[in-house]
């Protein structure tokens, strides 16, 4: 849910997100006779840039860490995420952890109601450096699809704020199609303002790992609020602050014999011109 504002970071973050977030395993059952198998590790080369991300898992085979090590555009990287169910199987809380502990997010998610998958809010605490801040965000639903998410941060004297907005608009699919940011960053009234769009292109084939069809619970394990089992090929960041240059970042995966999971494959990221290598490894059970 907090996204890093440095523009290489973010192009380097992003071509994991693609590579990897239709790669984990985020059944809500335990039915494995279709994916007897489920991904542990993913390794990243760019460069002499190395990152490895380490998945684990709870007794149900749903995604319960992702840790995330090595070096990215020549500094030292380091994320660990926890995710905390209830008895529904619902993401109940999302820790992340920075370099050494060193900056610390908890959010708690809440939900309306007590089996519903979809949440209404969630509450962003943030730990960093000896600082404190407080976010709620509420959660906007149409049909499913998770359309908008707005970030309020809370001030002593003002209350909560209006300081982010995120909107998904989806194909027929339930695929996110494309994103708008909305934020107050640079602005001097403080009322938030366009900062940059996302298009997003997909694969064609569909990804068997990715196997929960809910909007919102994909939200917090992958960063996009899909519903269909597809992967993407691209995504195109346009800035709309006049402030950053564009960037888009693409991937493309060499399946198995079975068509079913990707063994290697490649991540370009232009206009920097940098090509990340990858490859994923399984457990099978």
């Amino acid at each position: 849910m907090y996204r890093m504002t440095n523009p290489v970071r973010i192009g380097v973050v992003l071509l994991i997100v693609l590579a990897t977030s239709c790669q984990k395993e985020l059944h809500f059952d335990t039915d494995t006779s279709n994916r007897p198998f489920r991904i542990v590790t993913t390794v990243a080369v760019t460069g002499n840039d190395t990152l490895i991300t380490e998945y684990g898992y709870d007794q149900q085979l749903r995604l319960a860490s992702e840790v995330t090590t090595g070096r990215s555009a020549g500094e030292t990287y380091y994320t660990n995420t926890q995710f905390s169910r209830d008895a529904q199987g619902r993401i109940t809380t999302v820790v992340y952890k920075g370099l050494d502990d060193s900056e610390t997010v908890n959010v708690d998610v809440h939900y309306p109601d007590a089996t519903g998958m979809e949440y209404d809010y969630a509450i962003a605490t943030r730990h960093s450096s000896g600082t404190h801040l407080r976010d709620s965000i509420a959660f906007s639903y149409s049909n499913g699809n998770m359309v908008k998410n707005e970030r309020f941060r809370y001030k002593d004297g003002a209350g909560y704020l209006l300081a982010r907005r995120e909107t998904f608009d989806h194909n027929a699919a339930g695929n996110v199609e494309s994103t708008e940011v909305f934020s107050t960053i640079g602005t001097v009234n403080g009322h938030v303002v366009l900062i940059s769009t996302t298009q997003y292109t997909y694969a064609g084939y569909p990804d068997y790992i990715w196997t929960t069809d809910n909007a919102s619970q994909n939200y917090l394990l992958a960063g996009l609020p899909n519903r269909s089992h597809e992967s993407i090929s691209e995504a195109v960041v346009r800035d709309q602050t006049g402030l950053a240059a564009d960037y888009s970042m693409s991937t493309i995966l060499v399946m198995d014999a079975t068509g079913r999971m990707p063994e290697t494959g490649s991540a370009y990221l232009f206009p920097q011109n940098t090509t990340t290598s990858l490859a994923f490894y399984y457990q099978f059970f």
